[in-house]
């Protein structure tokens, strides 16, 4: 029997992110909203968190990721919380995807057939510093890159060791953007995709000890983050301006067993829904049973026909602040 606890981001310590993958459906009909769209926006927004014991920080603010893609290996730039990161050191290309037997749980709670999440949409990276062995502690990111979205969690203090394998500190930042969605269709879209919630307050430190650069510091805790994340399925009425999403997931206990023979150990449920205004959709993103929030998303469509979306998560879970991310396509 093995634990399997399906996280992608910085580290399992710092951000309860997941990957997805799922059925590249293709846009579908409709017509673009009236008119020739402008020229497309490229923008990103991120949401930047330190984690602590006590009082956690988290900021939203202007961010930005260039992604240079060559085969399997890659390099980026990503901007955000003030500062600028040069990621050339090292690159580990992941599969974005869940494994299948972890998929087919919790798109079974969704109703859905499991290869709507399976089939290769995004591409993923690890994406490191150069490394120096007498100072192992520095930037270190995930990145998927879909069609129109890029979307990249980063922690500018990660533990390095080696050229590959790191660990996550105290502080991340969230970020996601791309060429935003400049006239919207004219129907009701259905997407599928992925989501994570945690709180940013940490109950413990990685390991027995407090690390060094964290001696008398406020903010430092970079452990035992309590959150959620899992799959949905989300219907957009472009002509309503509604949206509506159902949520399927796990808490950080995972789930348990092998091959064909899943167990979601405590699962998560949830539902969102709200408006949409222009091309960006905002509303509800609440989560009940195994991880319990009250949480508002703000989020954007993006592609030439609002192909994919995606949105940062804001809200609180037994009085803690919670953050996280929404993303997925048709």
């Amino acid at each position: 029997m093995k634990n399997l606890k399906y996280v992608l981001g910085v580290s399992e310590a710092t951000v309860l992110l997941a990957a997805c993958n799922p059925t590249a459906n293709g846009p579908g009909g409709g017509g673009n909203g009236g008119g020739r769209p402008s020229a497309p926006t490229t923008a990103y927004s991120a949401i930047n968190v330190t984690h602590a014991l006590t009082n956690p920080q988290i900021t939203t603010g202007p961010a930005s990721i260039v992604l240079d893609k060559n085969g399997s290996n890659a390099t980026g730039t990503i901007t955000a919380g003030g500062a600028t990161y040069n990621l050339t050191g090292h690159t580990q290309k992941t599969a974005g995807t869940r494994p299948p037997d972890v998929v087919a749980p919790l798109a079974a709670n969704l109703g859905a057939p499991a290869s709507n999440w399976q089939s290769p949409y995004y591409d993923g990276y690890t994406l490191l510093a150069d490394y120096d062995p007498k100072n192992p502690q520095g930037p270190a990111a995930t990145v998927l890159a879909g069609q129109h979205v890029l979307w990249g969690a980063i922690d500018p203090r990660a533990t390095r060791f080696g050229s590959g394998a790191f660990t996550g500190m105290d502080e991340a930042s969230i970020i996601i953007g791309g060429q935003q969605t400049q006239s919207l269709p004219t129907q009701t879209a259905n997407y599928v995709g992925e989501w994570a919630v945690q709180t940013a307050k940490a109950s413990g430190y990685v390991g027995s000890t407090t690390p060094a650069h964290c001696q008398g510091q406020t903010f430092c805790a970079y452990s035992d983050l309590i959150g959620a994340n899992g799959l949905f399925t989300s219907t957009a009425d472009f002509n309503s301006r509604t949206w509506s999403m159902n949520l399927a997931g796990m808490n950080a206990e995972g789930a348990s067993g092998s091959g064909g023979n899943i167990t979601i150990v405590n699962p998560v449920s949830g539902t969102g829904s709200g408006t949409i205004t222009g091309t960006t959709f905002a509303g509800s993103f609440n989560t009940t049973g195994g991880f319990v929030s009250k949480n508002t998303v703000n989020g954007q469509f993006y592609g030439p026909n609002a192909e994919e979306l995606g949105g940062i998560i804001q809200g609180q879970s037994n009085g803690e602040q919670t953050y996280g991310i929404v993303y997925g396509h048709r």
